[in-house]
């Protein structure tokens, strides 16, 4: 699978089902089914390679202002709710996290979506008829440090890093 047809597959899940988790799941466990196994096996390298991307010590800054505090597995899941919000989301928090300000309401749930590798593995398991335990996991997380500045939580920089998330949940 090349990155234009996962993207493709994440806005189609989108459309309608941004803000409920619940129906973004129901949305892209159908649009995987349309897969054959092997595209599947495709759609989570590719989640996979993204996350990596986003690991990241200023996407982590924003983890934590949004959600209130981040651990390890919190920012893992907070980069895969990331990738679900779309293309051009995930591209431009990449650039400059602080815009994520303006995607998200202070309303809004916990930014992680957890769910969205086990969607793929649950789908595939579907689809072959074998066991979730039987999914050919990629390598997973990066190991060692995130790119960029360290983390420190309550900084005051923070508010100077991303003064627009700073304002809205700092």
């Amino acid at each position: 699978m090349d990155f234009i047809q996962f993207w493709r597959i994440i806005e189609k899940t989108r459309q309608g089902n941004h803000t409920n988790l619940e129906r973004y799941e129901e949305s892209l466990a159908k649009n995987l089914r349309s897969l054959t196994p092997e595209e599947i096996i495709g759609f989570d390298a590719k989640i996979t390679e993204l996350t990596r991307r986003a690991y990241r010590w200023n996407l982590w800054d924003a983890a934590y202002l949004i959600n209130g505090g981040c651990s390890d597995d919190g920012f893992f899941y907070f980069r895969l709710w990331l990738i679900a919000q779309g293309k051009q989301v995930y591209e431009e928090a990449l650039l400059n996290p602080d815009l994520l300000a303006d995607y998200i309401n202070e309303e809004d749930e916990e930014c992680e979506f957890e769910a969205i590798i086990s969607i793929a593995w649950n789908v595939w398991s579907e689809r072959t008829g074998r066991s979730v335990d039987e999914f050919p996991v990629g390598e997973g997380e990066t190991g060692g440090e995130p790119v960029g500045k360290s983390f420190i939580e309550n900084d005051p920089a923070l508010a100077m890093l991303l003064p627009k998330l700073y304002q809205k949940f700092g």
